[in-house]
């Protein structure tokens, strides 16, 4: 099974900060999260969670009716504007 996939844009970025309120500015200010995080703007991790979830929706579409809780969740590498998921 191969996902569709999501560019991740600036735009979805201001979006969920808009909704969530992760104001911190290694996710905000570009020219912060370059000085003093891995060199580039970084992606919450709540929010990769949310995408991937999104794009896993067709395998459980019809078979689950709720997510009540997600265990074990790591997020491995980092991810940042313009990076793709699957």
């Amino acid at each position: 099974f191969v996902s569709v996939s999501k560019l991740i844009s600036d735009d979805d970025v201001t979006k969920f900060i808009e909704i969530t309120g992760l104001n911190n500015a290694i996710f905000v200010d570009k020219t912060f999260a370059i000085k003093h995080s891995l060199g580039w703007r970084l992606i919450p991790g709540p929010m990769t969670l949310s995408i991937a979830l999104g794009l896993s929706d067709e395998l459980i579409n019809g078979t689950v009716k709720a997510v009540l809780c997600i265990d074990n969740v790591n997020f491995s590498v980092p991810v940042k504007v313009l990076d793709r998921i699957y």
